[in-house]
């Protein structure tokens, strides 16, 4: 894992392709959209510390909707395939991976429902 620098308007990946590495924002400011098929796009939740861009991946190396950098600053990159050893290896990182993915799956239906 690796300290790096998130700038604005950086997509970390896209819906539909494949993922490469997972994100942990520190000071930068991320969101998780859903892209519309009138080119717009559908903000799912808004990531900073303690949160994890990258939980859209689990169970799958593609990505179900797109992460983009709205607040410049920094983040932790692991990649992919230390993200998966890590959630094998690792029993408090895959509990911690496991309620941001479900924090994620409530925010996604509570934006479904308004």
């Amino acid at each position: 894992m690796q300290l790096v620098t998130l700038a604005e308007g950086q997509d970390l990946y896209r819906a539909g392709q494949a993922v490469h590495s997972v994100y942990f924002p520190v000071t930068a400011l991320v969101e998780e959209v859903l892209p519309q098929p009138d080119g717009g796009a559908l903000v799912l939740r808004r990531l900073a510390a303690q949160a994890m861009a990258g939980s859209c991946v689990l169970g799958d190396a593609r990505a179900t909707r797109t992460a983009r950098v709205c607040g410049a600053g920094q983040g932790y990159k692991m990649e992919y395939a230390d993200f998966v050893r890590a959630l094998d290896e690792v029993p408090a990182f895959r509990e911690l991976v496991m309620q941001d993915a479900a924090v994620a799956l409530l925010d996604s239906n509570r934006q479904r429902e308004s």
